[in-house]
């Protein structure tokens, strides 16, 4: 988030970034829509992200239906039909027990399992020193800081690379390109 000049995003700020494309849907109820409005009229950096999510899903709604050709959609019902009519390879190599030994080795199993779980030795680790817990705990809150931070700058750079470069400019360049000469759009729509 641009705001958040530190090297960790706040822990609020990531909450509400993994909330806003739900938000942005209509996908969340009255009180968390609630938390997020608030949180956002005080975050500059997370109001941003939610305009950069808005203009996503706009970009991706604009986009035409598409659908898959009826020629792919007939082999790929064959071929699930031919698979559940031949079994599968495991149906072929172990078939199905009767139905009256199917209680008898489930047992079997369980207790297989449960032998081999509880008959494990507890495994205990080596002590380590307290000082050497201490200094590991403070290298992996600042690398978690430092790993958020570039996360959510990769994430809005990525965002907005995808949006313009991948998607938008080269659907208006498609969409200029299919146009007849003379049938261009409305100023408003370019």
């Amino acid at each position: 988030m641009s705001e958040h000049r530190d090297f960790h995003v706040p822990a609020a700020c990531a909450a509400i970034d993994e909330l806003l494309e739900p938000y942005v849907d209509g996908e969340l109820n009255a009180a968390a829509r609630a938390r997020i409005d608030r949180h956002l009229a005080s975050c500059p950096a997370c109001a941003e992200q939610l305009e950069l999510a808005r203009r996503v899903g706009a970009g991706l709604r604009a986009l035409p239906p598409q659908s898959c050709p009826p020629r792919v959609t007939r082999a790929v019902l064959a071929q699930a039909e031919r698979a559940a009519q031949s079994g599968g390879f495991w149906r072929r190599l172990l078939p199905a027990p009767p139905p009256r030994w199917r209680p008898a080795l489930a047992l079997l199993l369980l207790a297989a399992l449960s032998f081999a779980v509880l008959r494990r030795p507890p495994a205990t680790p080596p002590p380590v020193p307290a000082a050497d817990v201490a200094q590991a705990e403070e290298e992996v809150k600042l690398a978690l800081a430092y790993l958020g931070r570039i996360g959510a700058q990769a994430g809005t750079a990525v965002r907005k690379e995808v949006f313009a470069e991948r998607l938008a400019t080269p659907l208006a360049r498609s969409f200029r390109g299919a146009l007849a000469p003379g049938d261009e759009p409305p100023e408003e729509d370019r």
